[in-house]
């Protein structure tokens, strides 16, 4: 306990994802609720969008709803721009 009082509380590691598609959120659940990572989320969009089934959005534009879903908000910071 004395040690720990001594060193001060854990440093937060600082994770970057580029992209928060398939790979990015991967890698965000992979690292949720660990409170030594403070995690940042950066894309060009602020949602997740299954790319194979934008053609079927040319027939159906309503089935966009269907292949879509925001970025998740908490336990993350998201930055919407490019790199």
């Amino acid at each position: 306990f004395l040690v720990d009082c001594v060193r001060g509380p854990p440093k937060q590691i600082e994770v970057v994802v580029v992209g928060a598609s398939f790979g990015g959120l991967a890698v965000r659940q992979m690292l949720a609720g660990r409170r030594d990572v403070s995690l940042t989320l950066v894309d060009f969009k602020n949602y997740f969008e299954y790319t194979p089934g934008v053609l079927r959005c040319f027939i159906d534009p309503s089935y966009l709803r269907s292949i879509t879903c925001p970025l998740p908000q908490n336990g993350n910071k998201v930055v919407l721009g490019e790199l």
